[in-house]
Order: structure tokens, then C-alpha cells, then sequence
């Protein structure tokens, strides 16, 4: 029987001693027989670390941008000091410790207490991943373990950052002339070799993009051209910025945009963080996951039993009718099943042994949508029959699984002893998409009789019927002493695409409040050029400009840098999601747009109305404004 040929075992008294000798000096590794370091399998779960720092990515962007941008207006807003002080013979190398120290001794200060503002922005984020955000973690039990070292690692990157910026913006005062920069000419011009370069960055862009287009209509071709378009705008718009004023008719709207001219570098930074953030977030939206007819294989129940059934539902006898009735309609693929890791995305932890998953590959032609494959003359779930080296088994599965979980790719797999105690490899041939059965080696089911003849019966039963609700009551009935636990193969896809989906939803919402964050650097731009410009702005109350008319050059100028930075990322961003545009929550993502605008546009509006007072356009006669 499936248990052996044996019923009973006689030793000879006289050979006792040598049979326990014999049985001690078998190797249980070579019976099946496994030991596991379970506390360092646990241990070894997903990097939280590397993850919060994936999903929080743009709030750290525009967080560096902000301070840099902070300080590199420190830096400029000294030009005159520092101007004086070279008139007085201070050498390039004493500004830089003065005044750069100056600037380090303050970002130590801001690195410092933004680590420890970093651990209560950590223990938030994880109370959200034990609340609203349990899918992403399979709703399991997360706390905060904070580690100095790596408190002491970030706050050094961070203050690193701040003393390379303070060192670039001093190394370029240092080195204009002291009479320059005592008149207040901070900025060195290279237009012309900055347009040449621009030029070719902006043409190679638009070629790459009609040649990906051309050659390929696949997302991830659609991802490249829209990236290629952002990069296009990006250089347009540095372009633009560039160029020289033409004469015409000069309006409040021409002066607002000639004045993004004066500081094109600024603008420019300006434009590519709006722009970069709205980009990144409604282009990973497109990755969010909805319920398919093809991740489900066709099947509307998966079924499972923690004792094996020794009826093949598969087939339609007297030995399936005996045990349940009216599956007549139903079409089954039974699967045998040997137990091991759980390899989904449910799993936080390293998965070292997958559970292996056994049918007639011929029973699963034409279901589940494959994403790649060995080059073998196979194809699909052919491939499992696919002979490969030093006899390995081949196996299919999940996509998703084989990326993230198992770490695994085409050609690479695990090792297994079989019943024998002999190792044989099983190798990943190809993958399937989004699917019920994430987290399982697929492999064919003689394969898998050979390999484990004794594990009979089948574990699982993937089903396609008419009425999903009867034959689960009826199958939940006839094999309840086999434990068995009757899902829809839709909420099943749904647990699993849940995970990712709010993985998501966290990126949309941290990355939303990072493009916020960007918002506010802009409104730090508008009262930094504003008071730049006091003296200019003043002179325009000597044209005749009224303080309304001033106000309002300022918003427009600045609303332009919101409106193009936030309309190249959406047209880019656009373009990338295009195959895929009805998975992207679209709702949901012009709310965040509208109330990153909203800010954008309160911002600039407050920066405006605290710079331009009423005072701004007196001009004393020394030509300063009082």
C-alpha cells in the first residue's frame, strides 16, 4: 500500500547490536528529517528598515531640498559680508571656516534633533501599520526597536548633506570678486553653454521616447517614454528659463514670467521637485492591483483540508459521488500538496522551504497569464514537463512571489530531500501573475509522485462552477472531518492584492505629504526672491505700479513655477499609466493634486502678502527701501 511493502520487521537476537549501530549511524537529514533555526528564521523578516525608507523616499527628497535650499539662501543672503571680508584680506580658506563652520555648527544642531524627530515619526508610521495600514503587514503584531547606531547614521548623512551644500554655495562666492559680490552680483552666468547642453538633452529625450513607443507598446514601454517626456519638460523648461526677453507690448502677465528668468536655477529646483513628486505618485498608482479573471485561473473556489482526501474530485466516479453530490458542473483540478513555507505575501518572514503544489498540467491549459519563461521549445504549463540537468524538477509560480518573497528568478530554486533521503533541485521555469496561488511551487504531479510517493492524497482543489455558495456548503459538509476551509477564489486574490495595494496607499500619502512639503519650499522661494528684489520692486512704485499690481506679478510668477512643475508631472505621469490608466485611482489623485495646488497657491499667497507690505515701494534716495 502507499505506506510500504512491509507489515513487520524480525531481527535475529544476534544481530540487535549491530542493527542499533546501524540505525544510529542513519542520517535523519537523509529520511526528510530537517532542524531549523527558528528564531533566526523569524528574525530574518522583511527589512522594515529599507521599506520605510522606500515609502517615505519623497518626504526625505523635499526634506533635503527644503534645508539645502535653506541654506544655500544663509549663504547668499551673506554675499556682502562675505564681499567685505575679502576686501580685508581674509583668504578663501578662513570664509570657508568661518562661515561655513557657522553654517555646519547650525546643521549639527538641526541633524540632531531631526533624528530624535525621527523616532516619534517612526512610531507613527507604525501605529498606522498596526491600525489602517495592517494589509500591508498581514495584520501582524509590529513595535519599534530603535538602534543608536542607526540614529547616529542618519543624522550624520543628513548634517553631511548640509555641509556639502554650505561648501558648494561658499566655494562659489569665494571665488567672485569682492567688488561683485559687495554690489550684490552673487550669480555667475554659462546660458549659452547650459543651452547647448539643454538642447541635446531635450532632443535625445523626445527621440528616445518615439523609438521606445515604436518599438515596444508594453507598460513598462509606456513607463520609459513618460519618464523620457518628464525629462523632456524638465529641459524645456530650463529652456525656457534661459532664454533672452522679447520685445512687445510688456504686460503684468510677460513681466511675471520674465522675472522667472532672474534666478533660472531656483525656478528650475522649483519645477523639478513639483514635478518629480506628482510623477512618482500617480505613476506607482498604476501598480495598484484590482480582482481578474486571470489571477483567479477561471476558478470561483479554492479549497483546502488539513487531512489529504483520497478521492481525486477531479474525476467523476462512484468514489467522488459517494462522497459529494451535485459537482456534476463543476470542472476541478485537484493538487497534491507537501507542506512547507508560506511563501506569499502574507509571509513577513524569509521563506526557506515553499509549499510545493502538484496537478495535470494538462488540467490547467489556458488559465492564469504568464510573465515569463525559460527559452524552451514548452510553452506555459507545458514547461513543466521541460527536462532539465541532473534531473531537476521544473516548477512554475507566482510572479510576485518569485520577485519579493521567495527572491528567486528564472533558472534558480530550491533543494529538497525526497522520501529516498536523496537531494534533488527544484528549479523556477516560469511565472504567473498576480494569482491565487502566490506563495507555492507548482511542479507536475508525476513528478511529484516520484519524489514523495508515500504523501498521498490530495490538500487542495481549485473549482470552476456555476454556483460558487451550493457546491461550498456541499463541499464543507462531505469533507468537514478532513478540516476542510472553502474560500472564493476572488477574496482569496483580494487578501493577497491587499497587500500590496497598501503598500500603495502608504507611498500615495507619505509621497503626498512630501509634494507638500515641496509646496512649502516654494512659498520659501517666493519670500526669499521677494526680499532679494525689494529695491526693484520699489522702483516698479515709481513706474506706477500700485502695491495690487506688484502683489499680483509675484503670484503670477510664482504660480507659473506650481502650474508648469505640477502640469509636466501629470502629462508625463499620464503617458506612463496609459495601458493600465483604469487601475489608477483617479478620484482619489486629483483630490491630492487640487490640495497640493491649494497649498502651492495659499503658500505663495502668504510669502506675498509678509514680503510686499506697504512699505516696500518707498525708496529712500540712497536707492534702499525703508
Amino acid at each position: 500500500n502507499e505506506f510500504g511493502a512491509l507489515t513487520e520487521i524480525r531481527i535475529d537476537p544476534g544481530d540487535i547490536d549491530a542493527t542499533r549501530a546501524a540505525i544510529r549511524a542513519i542520517d535523519p537529514a537523509r529520511l526528510g528529517f530537517a532542524s531549523q533555526e527558528v528564531r533566526a528564521s523569524r528574525l530574518a523578516s522583511t527589512d522594515f528598515g529599507g521599506l520605510f525608507l522606500g515609502l517615505s523616499i519623497f518626504i526625505v527628497v523635499a526634506a533635503l531640498t527644503l534645508s539645502s535650499m535653506l541654506f544655500v539662501f544663509g549663504i547668499e543672503s551673506r554675499g556682502a559680508e562675505i564681499g567685505t571680508m575679502k576686501a580685508m584680506g581674509f583668504t578663501a580658506r578662513r570664509l570657508h571656516l568661518q562661515i561655513g563652520g557657522e553654517g555646519a555648527a547650525v546643521a549639527l544642531v538641526g541633524s540632531t534633533v531631526g533624528a530624535l524627530i525621527g523616532v516619534g515619526y517612526a512610531d507613527l508610521v507604525l501605529r498606522a501599520l498596526s491600525g489602517i495600514w495592517s494589509g500591508a503587514v498581514a495584520s501582524s503584531a509590529i513595535t519599534l526597536h530603535l538602534r543608536v547606531p542607526t540614529m547616529i547614521l542618519a543624522g550624520v548623512i543628513a548634517w553631511g548633506i548640509a555641509a556639502i551644500t554650505i561648501g558648494l554655495s561658499m566655494a562659489r562666492l569665494v571665488r567672485l570678486d569682492a567688488l561683485d559680490l559687495l554690489r550684490g552680483h552673487g550669480r555667475a552666468s554659462r546660458a549659452r553653454i547650459r543651452v547647448r547642453w539643454t538642447m541635446g538633452v531635450l532632443v535625445t529625450s523626445v527621440v528616445g521616447a518615439v523609438v521606445v513607443l515604436a518599438m515596444s507598446n508594453s507598460v513598462g514601454a509606456f513607463f520609459g517614454v513618460g519618464s523620457l517626456l518628464l525629462v523632456a519638460g524638465f529641459a524645456a523648461s530650463r529652456l525656457l528659463l534661459h532664454r533672452d526677453p522679447r520685445p512687445g507690448t510688456l504686460t503684468l502677465g510677460r513681466l511675471a514670467v520674465r522675472h522667472t528668468t532672474r534666478n533660472a536655477g531656483r525656478s528650475l529646483a522649483t519645477i523639478v521637485v513639483l514635478a518629480s513628486g506628482t510623477f512618482l505618485i500617480v505613476s506607482v498608482s498604476a501598480n495598484q492591483l484590482g480582482v481578474s479573471t486571470t489571477g483567479a485561473g477561471g476558478f470561483d473556489l479554492f479549497v483546502t483540508t488539513s487531512v489529504p482526501v483520497d478521492v481525486d474530485l477531479a474525476v467523476d466516479d462512484d468514489r467522488r459521488r459517494d462522497l459529494v453530490s451535485g459537482l456534476d458542473d463543476a470542472t476541478i483540478v485537484s493538487w497534491r500538496v507537501r507542506d512547507g513555507d508560506d511563501a506569499s505575501c502574507l509571509n513577513l518572514s524569509v521563506t526557506r522551504e515553499p509549499r510545493i503544489y502538484a496537478a495535470d498540467p494538462e488540467a490547467l491549459a489556458g488559465r492564469f497569464e504568464f510573465v515569463q519563461q525559460i527559452d524552451a521549445p514548452e510553452r506555459e504549463w507545458a514547461l513543466l514537463h521541460h527536462a532539465l540537468p541532473d534531473e531537476a524538477v521544473p516548477a512554475i509560480v507566482d510572479d510576485a512571489s518569485a520577485k519579493w518573497t521567495m527572491k528567486k528568478g528564472l533558472g534558480e530554486g530550491y533543494t529538497f530531500i525526497d522520501e529516498n533521503g536523496e537531494s534533488f533541485e527544484i528549479v523556477i521555469v516560469g511565472t504567473i501573475a498576480n494569482s491565487i496561488l502566490q506563495g507555492t511551487l507548482v511542479i507536475d504531479q508525476t513528478a511529484f509522485e516520484t519524489r514523495f510517493p508515500s504523501n498521498h492524497g490530495f490538500g487542495a482543489f481549485t473549482i470552476q462552477t456555476d454556483d460558487p455558495q451550493r457546491t461550498g456548503e456541499r463541499l464543507r459538509f462531505a469533507l468537514a472531518d478532513h478540516g476542510v476551509v472553502v474560500e472564493s477564489a476572488t477574496e482569496r486574490l483580494v487578501a493577497f492584492n491587499a497587500v500590496q495595494n497598501t503598500y500603495l496607499s502608504i507611498f500615495r500619502a507619505l509621497g503626498g505629504v512630501g509634494l507638500l512639503l515641496g509646496t512649502i519650499g516654494l512659498g520659501i522661494v517666493v519670500a526669499r526672491n521677494v526680499l532679494e528684489r525689494r529695491t526693484s520692486l520699489a522702483q516698479l512704485g515709481i513706474l506706477g505700479f500700485t502695491r495690487p499690481m506688484v502683489r499680483r506679478i509675484v503670484l503670477l510668477e510664482h504660480g507659473a513655477l506650481l502650474g508648469a512643475g505640477i502640469a509636466i508631472g501629470s502629462v508625463s505621469s499620464v503617458v506612463s499609466v496609459l495601458p493600465v490608466l483604469d487601475r489608477v485611482p483617479v478620484l482619489m489623485l486629483m483630490g491630492l493634486l487640487v490640495a497640493i495646488v491649494a497649498n502651492g497657491a495659499f503658500w505663495i499667497w502668504l510669502a506675498t502678502r509678509l514680503c510686499v507690505p506697504a512699505g516696500v515701494l518707498e525708496v529712500a534716495s540712497d536707492g534702499h527701501v525703508r
